[in-house]
């Protein structure tokens, strides 16, 4: 998109300066419903709308935010 202003367009994250993203952990669902989330992401599968991607191996733990060292 060439003719658009990019403070419009383009999305930042406010993040603090010195400081990394964090990424959150999964939230859980309520048990009896998983079945039905199990049936429903098969079935988003097989339809080809949804694709599922293989854990990244040897990735670095999770650390809180803070100050880059």
């Amino acid at each position: 998109m060439p003719d658009l202003d990019r403070s419009i367009v383009e999305h930042r994250l406010p993040i603090k300066p010195g400081y990394r993203p964090f990424q959150q952990g999964a939230r859980r669902c309520n048990p009896k419903v998983l079945p039905d989330i199990k049936t429903e992401i098969t079935r988003l599968i097989e339809a080809k709308c949804c694709t599922v991607k293989p854990p990244i191996l040897g990735t670095p733990p999770r650390h809180r935010a803070g100050p880059s060292s």
